[in-house]
């Protein structure tokens, strides 16, 4: 009877998950959601990357979708536990946990013309409000950034010829697509950075190690290839 009490007790406990409040980054079209999950797409993996790593921890991430600064300011005051799929920044790893890596994005400026100079920070550059994007070009001495709140903003801002270029990450290509081949419009890559989960500190105090383990299991599932170290 020892022996079976035992036994008994060293199998692993079914447990349900635990509910984890999560935020996604609203009019982000290559992230959606239905019934705080996020919908299936095939350029990304960003299901399939969510799904494996809720596999890994026994969680069950309940997400919702709002404004970058909203997300990030919910995030610092433990309001949400985790954020995805967030660029990082300097600026924001200042007050936010990162985590490792889950894929590598590219940032690229879409222009009118034969050419872009880098060179001149009197440029006139939009991009999204709180985005990677408007940090790093506050950060290499742009003059003139006129951040806007939803990402269907900026090519119209372009074609009006209201700004010299836009500041897109490589995972909005595609849905803007469709008017570069229209408006024949040029694109340069100009930076690139990792992308992937923002915690909370509550969260990052309890969950971090577990994450960043379960990451390199599940990033396999990120598309494209993500293995490009930085």
């Amino acid at each position: 009877m020892f022996i079976l009490l035992v036994m008994l007790s060293t199998l692993p406990a079914t447990t349900e998950p635990i509910i984890i409040r999560g935020g996604t980054v609203e009019s982000f079209p290559a992230l959606q959601l239905q019934n705080n999950k996020i919908v299936p797409e095939h350029e990304f993996g960003y299901k399939e990357v969510t799904d494996c790593i809720e596999q890994q921890l026994n969680i069950d991430i309940q997400w919702q979708a709002m404004p970058t600064n909203r997300l990030l300011k919910m995030l610092a005051e433990n309001e949400l536990d985790i954020g995805f799929s967030l660029g990082f920044t300097e600026q924001r790893s200042a007050y936010l946990q990162p985590s490792r890596y889950v894929k590598i994005d590219h940032d690229y400026f879409l222009f009118k013309g034969n050419s872009l100079n880098l060179d001149d920070k009197q440029l006139s550059i939009a991009v999204k409000r709180g985005s990677p994007q408007q940090d790093h070009l506050a950060r290499q001495g742009y003059n003139n950034i006129y951040p806007v709140s939803d990402y269907n903003e900026l090519i119209p801002l372009l074609l009006n010829h209201r700004v010299n270029a836009v500041s897109l990450p490589f995972s909005l290509i595609a849905s803007v697509q469709p008017s570069i081949e229209q408006h024949q419009l040029l694109l340069k890559r100009h930076h690139s950075r990792g992308t992937g989960f923002y915690l909370s500190p509550a969260f990052a105090s309890q969950y971090l190690p577990a994450l960043n383990t379960a990451i390199l299991q599940c990033r396999q599932h990120a598309l494209p290839n993500t293995t490009e170290p930085l």
